[in-house]
């Protein structure tokens, strides 16, 4: 009856109330009482009354549960109550290994110290969150030649004849940034995006936005604008303010001050560097940001030009099928009998540490606007961030340095974050697949030749290479294996990210004349990473070794 009486004070007050959802809750509640025909005061002491058996309702609730399974045939009730049970071993379990506690900061471990008080905790980790959105400066597009060519926010004139395949790279340049380069030409017949946000797609977008989402440091919430997208007044307004920045690529003040949310990556690993860091920005920036990422994600699949090899950021794809793709190319190894190698790599800090020129052209050639990148740039580059704790929110701040490169990278809770990785990952697979790179196979139900690269979720990808020529020995392949690695790690650094040694591994999957996997120690080899020119070479696994990935 609560949720009835509820419904039942809009139309005494003058508002809206759908009379079907009247006639379900009414109905669902069991009520024979005609509401309509009460008085706002009978309305008030029946709301007091069913509050209160809801109350009484709720104390009894193990004993009630038993009595509602009891009235389904034997069959369906006992598999109701072995389901329930289920659930309370799983909160039991969760409880025992402290997962149910707060994802807060609360302490944090430096330099073998611990840190638990509010002043302590910024102390440490506000250089540390700073460390993080330079630590690309040292990348291709933020040193010299390119710098000079690109600038920090780009250069439009430079951007249009990359993506018309016309731009020349400085000879000083890498060769991973101009295999970059090349491959940046934008693809034929790709849609433009508007450059204005209409009114319509002001309200639409937040009409899906949910109202609890966190703000920025404004204190304005979400809550306010999706009430005032239900005004036409109200929302054309916003749509405006919107549009001024998405149009001309203006920030506002308001827009350039964000809050740090430090959240536990795992229980129990309070590390100063091991915290994850999600920028709360202001809610119409983001939602501009989100604007972004939607119209690039929507451009690139209409027109085809996104990797299927990661399928991370796109609409309908899940984790779940890049561990079913990697499985049945493992099945598929075994079934020739044929010999690959996989590398499991992990994009080291992923968002935090893409070079804005690189995010601007991958951009634009999805059909984004320059102006509306560029307001987001702005806004980041003049961010200045405040950490947020269980403690509360710091009085001191970091943000661009006077002199030197702006802080980089989209930041983690940005809505255009994820769309911008799939567009510089497409860029990245094609660059593999234009050197000669992946694993050649046929498939058997499709009937098709199939070439892919590597098998990716956002950051975690596994690189895979096979060689169908039978004078090609496993030793050969380890080898070829080592250059599309170097080859990788180069088109990562370039981009401004690099691999975590810590988190990669190798596989070779070689089936023997027996019929079972060869083992490391009859075909030893190694591949190493790079990593910034201190080598360290990445640990080899056994075929039955399955370490968790993408959370299986």
């Amino acid at each position: 009856m609560f949720p009835n009486v509820c419904s039942s004070f809009g139309r005494p007050k003058g508002l809206h109330v759908s009379t079907n959802l009247w006639k379900r809750r009414k109905k669902k509640a069991k009520i024979d009482l005609n509401l309509k025909e009460m008085s706002l005061d009978n309305l008030e002491a029946q709301l007091l009354l069913a509050r209160s058996a809801c109350r009484k309702a709720k104390k009894d609730h193990v004993a009630l549960c038993e009595v509602f399974w009891d009235t389904f045939n034997p069959k369906v009730r006992d598999r109701l109550k072995r389901h329930e049970q289920a659930r309370n071993l799983g909160r039991m379990a969760q409880a025992i290994n402290d997962k149910l506690d707060s994802l807060q900061v609360k302490a944090v471990e430096h330099e073998g110290s611990l840190c638990d008080t509010k002043e302590r905790i910024e102390e440490v980790l506000l250089p540390v969150n700073k460390t993080k959105v330079h630590s690309s400066e040292d990348t291709d597009f933020l040193t010299s030649p390119l710098v000079e060519e690109f600038g920090y926010q780009g250069n439009e004139q430079t951007e249009n004849a990359v993506l018309q395949g016309f731009y020349v790279p400085p000879p000083s340049a890498s060769r991973y940034s101009k295999l970059f380069l090349k491959h940046c030409v934008a693809p034929p017949g790709l849609p433009t995006s508007d450059d204005q946000v209409s009114t319509a797609d002001h309200c639409k977008g937040w009409k899906q936005a949910k109202e609890g989402t966190s703000g920025g440091r404004s204190r304005i919430i979400f809550a306010m604008y999706k009430a005032e997208a239900t005004d036409p007044v109200l929302a054309a307004l916003d749509a405006s303010q919107r549009s001024m920045g998405h149009a001309t690529g203006f920030a506002f003040p308001q827009w350039q001050q964000g809050l740090d949310i430090q959240l536990l990556k795992r229980s129990g690993k309070i590390g100063a560097t091991s915290l994850r860091t999600i920028s709360c920005t202001e809610p119409d920036q983001n939602m501009n940001n989100k604007k972004i990422g939607r119209d690039a994600v929507w451009n690139s699949e209409r027109a085809n030009v996104l990797a299927r090899d990661n399928l991370g950021g796109r609409k309908g794809m899940w984790a779940v099928e890049v561990n079913q793709n990697s499985t049945l190319a493992n099945d598929h190894i075994r079934g020739q009998p044929a010999r690959a190698v996989i590398i499991s790599n992990d994009a080291k800090g992923c968002f935090d540490r893409i070079a804005h020129v690189v995010a601007i052209l991958a951009l634009r050639r999805l059909g984004i606007p320059q102006q509306a990148i560029m307001s987001m740039i702005t806004t980041i580059q003049q961010m200045q961030h405040y950490i947020r704790t269980a403690f509360g929110e710091s009085e001191q701040s970091y943000g661009p340095n006077p002199s030197g490169p702006p802080p980089q990278g989209l930041i983690q809770g940005n809505g255009t974050a994820p769309a911008a990785w799939s567009a510089i990952t497409a860029v990245l697979v094609d660059c593999m697949k234009g050197e000669g790179y992946g694993y050649e196979a046929w498939a058997p139900i499709s009937q098709r030749a199939m070439t892919p690269v590597c098998f990716g979720f956002v950051d975690d990808t596994d690189l895979i290479l096979n060689n169908n020529n039978p004078s090609v020995t496993s030793g050969n392949l380890i080898d070829e294996a080592q250059v599309e690695l170097s080859r990788w790690e180069g088109l990562i650094s370039a981009t401004g990210g690099a691999l975590a040694p810590e988190k990669s591994y190798w596989y070779l999957v070689e089936v023997g004349p027996d019929g079972k996997y060869v083992t490391k120690a009859k075909q030893l080899g190694s591949l190493v990473l790079h990593n910034k020119g201190q080598p360290e070479t990445i640990e080899r696994l056994e075929v039955t070794e399955a370490p968790e990935t993408l959370g299986i």
